[in-house]
């Protein structure tokens, strides 16, 4: 991804065409693109976009389960808006979110 690699260059570090460069998205909705992503080798353990990995984590699902009636509403997520690429999340979502949040922090 070019923001990547423009990050990485600004970071001091040179990307060249071609180069394979890891990145995670931190902020998909950030007015900045360049902002977006963050390289791999910029990013701290705890800075990414979980509501990002979800959609994608859900996208994916829906695309090789659909076919067996796996649809994200039965979870509590809502499609995406089309006018703001992002998903809306039910209370029923949020607290399943929260809930998996605090599992995570106590292991």
């Amino acid at each position: 991804m070019l923001a990547a690699a423009i990050r990485l260059n600004i970071s001091g570090v040179i990307a060249d065409r071609g180069d394979n460069i890891q990145y995670v998205y931190t902020d998909s909705n950030h007015a900045n693109p360049l902002q977006r992503i963050t390289p791999a080798k910029l990013i701290s353990s705890e800075e990414y976009d979980r509501e990002k990995y979800l959609e994608m984590l859900l996208d994916s699902a829906e695309a090789v389960l659909s076919v067996f009636g796996f649809n994200r509403s039965l979870y509590g997520f809502d499609k995406k808006s089309a006018t703001t690429g992002g998903m809306r999340f039910t209370n029923n979502a949020r607290k399943t979110s929260n809930l998996q949040d605090q599992n995570y922090e106590n292991d």
